[in-house]
């Protein structure tokens, strides 16, 4: 019998929060959930909403128990039926949720710590590994006695929910157009985040509370459910319009690693391994073979080196568009984005899939099989799957790719410990209720993949210290335990599932026979990394090195001990040596094999076991060592400085082959430019043998190198020699070859080839000509008709190696002879023909798209750098245009990072208003997470910055932002506090009043000031029964009331039609009157340029479609880009009329009551003048170009045929006012003021090289489309 729910209101206000006086209010668990079952009754894409129920079957370690609490928020419970030994009892519940709005709505305090305290009280209040939740049970009087009188006290609650407009948990994915569902190929599934699976049913959302499960999903016909656990029958409803999967899970597993996904896939049972399952959306089956044909080698290598089956007895892989990460892993089933599959013809993308894949597969047997006990010991499964990773790494890519990837994330942790907050230790020695642990509900996923990274290495350290062979013995170990709790009934053992750091240290004892208690103590339960400076001498009477030692500590942190290991390339060999590390400040000494030789030549042994030839006219004749090194296997967390000349460095990564030294000496030779280093470097670029990372390193030095010494030299042109060499044709070298990327490692170097050299630089600071030539030839030359590989990647790193040819509009230049600067003009030639290929390449990336539109995104971000170098007007009205809704991921994050960068340079409030908006209501959530985090690392201002972007209109965005736009999505809510740290720190902003209680220090003033108000007590409790759904609130700031502002979706392209202008928010402030007014601009010709920049790319044009007929491949998935995206159509000759953009127009005109004096305000208004097409299908008008460019760069140029220079014409002028607030000085004579005015006027003009407004280029039309 269902009853509905009543709910009461809990009596208690966020002081109480604040204070901790909720913590007596609950206790730890006293029931816990033996099995439970969840049934999804109906699906409804278009409401974005799921129904079902779930019954879980608990049992009660305390029978006079009168309370149970759940995990459940965005969700309506319509009933409740509580079952105990076959009777049914009533029930009353409590339904809050106190993260819909982590601050009190009506207080008005703005302060960072504010909100920190008030996300903790309200997380505390719901964490579920307390005993707490949303949902609160009130168990009945006549419930409790039946439970005291059975011995087994167990119940069965059932729970009927409904989600409506899901904005969290699940993620659904319904394209436009017409037809079904499944023929557009929508589809759902469930999202990772933290705290997400209370967002789609009722549970335990604790990675702690284990139980088994029992699944069931209803769909229509047409549509497909893949879940955790096994597959156990399918069964059709009486109308066979709909069909039942359900799903089936005996191992005890938490409810955050229970996922489903939605949609008619197609499938691919794996050949070699029946137990693994591929699924992709329709007409990607082809792509999906290609991605996942060497699956079966990575599963049976887990396998076989772990000594034991796969945990699941099956596994599914699903790709689904719109993923917020590349994988997510659940029990059984891996979740991954569509972007990751690719055709037989990529290169790049195949690598990362490997990666991808591989990792996902080690997380199923540590992470979601073996799980961790509390956060504290979330490293270990962590680093258990990463060591299993890479070990596949060095298996399936080699040893030298293996050790790149060491190095990589060794500098990443060695990063993150640089930043000012450091990491955190991986185990933290404080207890949980001291906030000491590490949590994803209040900590960036950018601290995650640090601490992931940390425990990875922390794992392979441990590996080194007590042996390969023992780690994974303990892992088998580890596993096999888990294996028998899993047949044991009633949750006896089920606690082996669940590995704890204290737990591991025993195994390790036991296994090893080491104390392993200092190793923890230093690595694991510490932060920090170690940092040596290390000078040595030869000591020639006594035949030793000399080596002094110095430890840097920083302030807080402790030194490192232990034994470090030394090798020293001697005349005679290799040796290595152990010094003992006991203080920051050691001196050692460490005797020598060899003695100096004098002009006997002899084969010198190295490391490897191999004997060279060396030139060693370089080296001291007294010293027989050639080289040192500190730490060669990376056996510490450190980062080692070494102090020795330069052709010990020159012959270190000559003949040394370990490519960690060849990575240390090509770091440091960068600071040692001179011709012998150039001529190492060439040999080793031009050496086959040398491993490829290497090689593409050694280019970047050279161009270094050349460009330090660019005064002396001049710029040696021997990169483009020995490209030249390497992949020019043998009739004539000055042409490349035809395309073949068979050896992937030379087509790794040709990639890299460009883009160093467009890096050169001459002595003034400017790209000499012939790099554009060359850089022009290899675009104008490439040909890959007989290639069985795509050349996307290639010519997308052509398009940046462009975007680093121009220079700013004034270059600064210094000679020997004249050390002071000059300003110089910077050549506009080199600026048009950028910008002429740039924009001629993104025209025809639309037409003919690139793999993942690779070559667009590179393409918008050049212009974006022609945009701060001065020779584009700065406009963002092309960026808009490719940031819209519909628009394939990578070209929308693109145009959004540009976006940003936008921000910082032009200090645009409008278009950080619209960034804020993306970050609030997007659709696709990691648009959301990734529009913050650039906002984060490149924020419009800093703390104590002044800028006219520190408003009490963004604090309140910001603030929204923080509260209830976020409050479904950990991972954003937390980026948005870091950027609003950046913003403003811990503490008010200073553009607010002081408000709320507490005691702010004022530095200037030396002094404490009080504030006297108080927060308020919070809102009570909704009834569930009349729980609104939840969504994603808009802000809108005042604008005219004549004209909106538009959301990035809105933006037309330039073409015929006209809509309202983007009218910029107007906030008034205490003591100023706004008034707003709006003028419809003009329409006037737009330039060639900007219509073919502003012109909307194709949908989705990401991945190439296979070779199937057009018909099979949906609509929705020409969308996606998983086909072409432009009708077949043929060019006409005729121009085509567009309309221009409008100049901005002043609108806004403030007065100040406590100044004396009117000062004007522009407006950043900015006006469109095109109108979005009704189609974005349709192809974009291939246009010529009109490059601006200062007048100083324009009177330099020589027109091109057919060109016409206009220098009164100005198109898009980025020349912006700059008004300083503050007061103004009166002039009492208004006719001196004018007459100065007019003097510097003059002055200006005839001043040499200044640089005037920029001016336009037009060139004669080229073929359109219509």
């Amino acid at each position: 019998m269902l009853h509905e729910t009543q709910l009461d209101c809990l009596s208690f206000s966020y002081i109480e929060l604040l204070t901790g006086r909720l913590y007596d209010c609950f206790c730890f668990c006293s029931m816990f959930t033996v099995h439970q079952k969840v049934c999804v009754t109906h699906v409804n894409f278009q409401k974005k909403a799921i129904a079902g129920f779930t019954e879980l079957t608990i049992s009660a370690v305390d029978p006079s128990a009168s309370l149970v609490h759940l995990n459940c928020r965005n969700l309506r419970i319509t009933g409740i039926e509580v079952n105990c030994n076959g009777k049914q009892f009533d029930v009353r519940c409590e339904l809050r949720d106190p993260l819909s709005k982590v601050c009190p709505p009506d207080n008005k305090k703005r302060s960072l710590d504010y909100f920190t305290a008030c996300q903790k009280a309200a997380l505390d209040s719901v964490d579920p590994d307390f005993g707490r939740g949303e949902l609160v049970i009130h168990l009945s009087d006549s419930l409790q006695e039946e439970l005291q009188s059975t011995e087994a006290a167990v119940m069965t609650l059932k729970l009927v929910f409904l989600t409506e407009q899901s904005n969290g948990g699940l993620h659904f994915v319904v394209p436009e157009g017409k037809g079904s569902e499944a023929s557009r190929g929508a589809h759902m599934f469930t999202s990772g985040s933290a705290g997400s699976s209370r967002l789609w049913f009722p549970c335990i959302d604790s990675l702690f509370e284990l139980c088994t499960w029992e699944l069931e999903f209803t769909v229509n016909v047409d549509m497909a459910a893949v879940s955790s656990g096994d597959l156990i029958e399918m069964i059709m409803t009486e109308d066979q319009l709909r069909k039942t999967y359900c799903f089936s899970l005996d191992i005890p597993t938490a409810a955050p690693r229970i996922g489903f996904v939605v949609g008619p896939f197609e499938i691919l049972p794996n050949p070699a391994v029946p137990e693994i399952t591929h699924f992709c959306l329709p007409g990607l089956l082809s792509l999906l073979q290609d991605s996942t044909a060497f699956f079966k080698d990575v599963y049976g290598y887990f396998e076989d080196l772990l000594s034991t089956r796969f945990p699941y007895q099956s596994y599914k892989q699903v790709f689904v568009d719109e993923a917020f990460d590349e994988a997510q892993s659940y029990s059984s089933l891996t979740i991954f984005n569509t972007s990751l599959l690719h055709s037989s013809r990529i290169i790049d993308q195949a690598f990362k899939t490997r990666r991808v894949l591989a990792k996902s597969l080690a997380e199923q047997y540590f992470t979601c099989y073996l799980s961790w006990e509390s956060w504290n010991d979330w490293w270990l499964p962590t680093g258990m799957s990463g060591y299993l990773y890479g070990l596949y790494i060095q298996q399936a890519f080699g040893s030298n790719e293996y050790h790149f990837w060491l190095r990589e994330e060794l500098s990443a942790v060695s990063r993150a410990e640089k930043q000012p907050a450091g990491l955190p230790p991986l185990h933290s020695t404080k207890s949980l209720s001291q906030g000491q642990q590490v949590s994803p509900m209040t900590s960036s996923p950018r601290l995650f993949r640090s601490l992931a990274s940390r425990s990875h290495l922390v794992m392979r350290l441990l590996a080194v210290k007590i042996g390969h062979d023992f780690l994974l013995q303990i892992f088998n170990k580890l596993l096999a335990l888990a294996s028998n709790a899993v047949q044991q009934p009633n949750r006896i053992g089920w606690e082996s599932l669940l590995v704890s750091t204290q737990g591991f240290i025993k195994t390790l004892s036991t296994v090893s026979g080491k104390d392993m208690q200092v190793f923890f103590d230093q690595w694991v339960y510490r932060n920090g990394y170690a940092r040596f400076n290390c000078q040595f001498v030869f000591n020639r009477k006594r035949n030793i090195v000399e080596i002094e030692l110095h430890q840097e500590v920083p302030t807080g942190s402790q030194k490192f001990v232990g034994p470090l290991t030394v090798c020293i390339q001697e005349l005679d060999g290799s040796f290595r040596h152990v010094i003992q590390v006991e203080d920051t400040q050691s001196r050692h000494e460490i005797a020598c094999h060899s003695k100096s030789r004098r002009n006997k030549k002899k084969k010198i042994p190295l490391h490897s076991g191999e004997e060279v030839d060396m030139d060693l006219s370089l080296t001291d004749t007294d010293s027989p060592v050639l080289w040192l090194r500190f730490d060669p296997d990376l056996h510490w967390l450190r980062e080692v400085d070494v102090q020795q000349p330069d052709y010990m460095w020159q012959l270190q990564l000559k003949y040394e082959r370990d490519i960690n030294a060849q990575l240390d000496a090509l770091r440091s030779l960068e600071n040692y430019p001179s011709t012998t280093a150039r001529t190492c470097l060439a040999d080793v670029i031009s050496d086959n043998h040398c491993f490829f990372r290497v090689r593409t390193q050694a280019i970047q030095c050279m161009a270094k190198c050349i460009t330090a010494c660019s005064s002396k030299w001049g710029v040696p042109f021997i990169l483009i020699s020995i490209h030249r060499n390497l992949f020019g044709s043998y009739s004539c070298p000055t042409i490349i070859k035809l395309n073949d990327f068979s050896d992937f490692a030379m087509y790794f170097i040709q990639k890299e080839f460009p883009l160093a050299i467009a890096k050169l630089r001459n002595q003034h600071g400017q790209s000499p000509r012939d790099v554009l030539a060359f850089l022009q030839d290899m675009i104008k030359y490439n040909d890959n008709r007989v290639n069985l590989y795509s050349d996307s990647a290639y010519v997308s790193s052509l398009v940046d190696a462009l975007s680093h040819i121009p220079t700013p509009a004034v270059a600064i230049a210094r000679t020997p002879l004249k050390p002071e600067a000059s300003a110089l003009p910077v050549s506009s030639a080199d600026a048009q023909v950028v910008a002429k290929e740039v924009v001629q390449l993104l025209n025809v990336d639309k037409l003919l798209p690139s793999y993942r539109n690779c070559i667009t995104v590179s393409c918008l971000k050049a212009i974006r750098k022609l945009q701060k170098n001065g020779h584009l007007p700065a406009e963002s009205q092309v960026f808009h245009l490719h940031a819209q809704v519909g628009l394939f991921e990578d070209v929308r994050l693109a145009a959004l990072e540009c976006l940003v960068d936008f921000v910082r340079v032009e200090k645009s409030e409008k278009e950080l208003f619209l960034l804020l908006d993306v970050c609030a209501t997007d659709p696709i959530p990691y648009i959301r997470y990734h529009v913050l985090k650039c906002l984060a690392a490149y924020p419009p201002f800093r703390r104590k910055d002044q800028s006219p972007l520190d408003t009490q209109d963004l604090v309140h965005k910001l603030w929204n932002l923080l509260g209830v736009n976020s409050s479904v999505d950990s991972r954003i809510r937390v980026t948005a506090m870091e950027l609003y740290s950046t913003l403003y720190g811990k503490l008010t902003p200073s553009c607010m009043p002081d408000q709320g209680l507490g005691v702010v220090i004022d530095l200037k003033a030396r002094q404490a000031v009080t504030r006297k108000s108080a927060p308020k007590a919070a809102d009570a409790p909704t009834p569930v029964k009349s729980i609104p759904p939840k969504s994603a609130a808009v802000t809108q700031s005042p604008v005219s009331a004549k004209s909106k502002t538009p959301s990035l979706g809105t933006v037309g392209a330039a073409g015929g039609g006209t809509h309202k202008p983007l009218a910029r928010p107007v906030s008034p402030q205490k003591g100023v009157t706004a008034t707003a007014t709006h003028t419809v601009p003009k329409q006037q010709t737009v330039s060639p340029v900007q219509a073919s920049l502003f012109a909307p790319t194709s949908l989705r044009p990401s991945l190439p479609r296979p070779a199937v007929p057009q018909p099979s491949v949906s609509s929705a998935h020409l969308k996606h880009g998983h086909g072409p995206s432009v009708p077949t159509q043929t060019p006409v000759s005729s121009g085509v009329a567009v309309t221009a953009l409008a100049k901005p127009q002043p609108h806004v005109q403030a007065k100040q009551h406590k100044h004396k004096h009117r000062h004007k305000k522009r407006s950043h208004q900015e006006a469109f003048g095109a109108s979005k097409p009704p189609e974005m299908k349709a192809a974009p008008s291939v246009i010529s170009q009109t490059i601006p460019m200062t007048s100083a760069v324009a009177a330099s140029t020589t027109a091109l045929p057919g060109s016409v220079v206009s220098g009164s014409e100005v198109v898009g002028s980025s020349s912006k006012k700059k008004h300083k607030h503050g007061k103004h000085k009166e002039r009492k004579d208004g006719k001196e003021h004018n007459e100065h005015k007019e003097h510097k006027r003059k002055k200006h003009k005839h001043r040499k090289g200044d640089a005037e407004k920029p001016e336009a280029l037009h060139l004669n039309p080229a073929p359109q489309l219509p």
